[in-house]
């Protein structure tokens, strides 16, 4: 499937069918254990190109590093993208997403994406 059906993918259903509403255990079950900062009042899952965030207060969120892509070579790649994301979507990985690539992946699956809250 590629890169941009991963980030398309992210967008449209979450990480592999995950996202913010889904528990610590539910996300290392289906993405891998990994618990990074583990404190009081937040708990950080670090997988390398995703990490999901449980904060006591403020609720939970996941976010996509993209930026991690440009870090190493390809031959670690695996750990940074993880093995359930790769054996889903493959090696290849752009190291850098812009918003129209991102527009032009959503618009063919027609998903409604805005241009508040993107960075690139």
């Amino acid at each position: 499937m590629g890169a941009m059906g991963f980030f398309g993918d992210v967008v449209e259903f979450g990480v592999l069918g995950v996202d913010h509403g889904v528990t610590a255990d539910g996300v290392a079950r289906v993405l891998g254990e990994h618990y990074a900062d583990v404190g009081k009042e937040t708990l950080r899952q670090d997988l390398g190109l995703v990490e999901f965030y449980y904060q006591r207060c403020a609720g939970r969120h996941f976010t996509v590093q993209v930026h991690r892509l440009k870090r190493g070579r390809a031959r670690n790649r695996r750990r940074t993208v993880g093995d359930a994301i790769m054996a889903r979507y493959g090696r290849k990985y752009r190291k850098a997403l812009t918003f129209d690539a991102l527009k032009a992946e959503l618009d063919r699956r027609k998903v409604p994406l805005s241009r508040s809250g993107f960075s690139s």
